[in-house]
């Protein structure tokens, strides 16, 4: 990928170092929305770069494409709305919040994984397999710089035993 990526999440990752040591659940969410921005333009610039659609295949693929986002996007804000409630409930959690957050975590994550196989084979309708492989290695690599920052800033809960 382009070193602008690298440089940015670096500048990301280092305003995120150099903040608090824990954020309030509103400095997450504003964290985790930049971050998202940031990895909207880079798709915008980087998939069609690296897929190197035909015409006929972009033509088909990004209506595609666009609908897919779209429902990932759906779910990443149930993420950042899940990362919020937990900076916000940080110090306080009970065993009990924690686990419906958990619950809630993993309901988010089988819905990334659903829609990424249910529109496996509608990109498979438009575009060969290869590019398919290489468009998921892309938003796999997107998303995990996007969670680059909150990796950092976000602390391990704290084992204090059962609240």
């Amino acid at each position: 990928m382009r070193p602008i990526i690298g440089f940015v999440l670096l500048s990301l990752a280092s305003v995120a170092a150099g903040a608090q040591d824990s954020l309030d659940g509103s400095e997450v969410e504003a964290l985790y929305a930049k971050a998202r921005e940031f990895m909207a333009e880079e798709r915008e610039t980087l998939i069609p770069e690296e897929l190197a659609l035909t015409a006929a295949e972009a033509d088909a693929f990004w209506p595609v494409y666009d609908e897919y986002r779209q429902n990932i996007e759906t779910l990443n804000d149930e993420y950042a709305a899940l990362l919020r409630d937990f900076a916000d409930g940080f110090a306080t959690m009970t065993d009990t919040q924690a686990s419906a957050m958990i619950d809630k975590y993993f309901v988010i994550e089988s819905g990334l994984i659903y829609m990424r196989q249910r529109y496996a084979g509608e990109f498979l309708q438009v575009i060969p397999a290869r590019k398919l492989v290489r468009l998921y290695q892309m938003e796999n690599k997107i998303d995990a710089m996007a969670e680059l920052p909150l990796i950092i800033d976000i602390p391990l809960l704290e084992n204090s035993g059962n609240r």
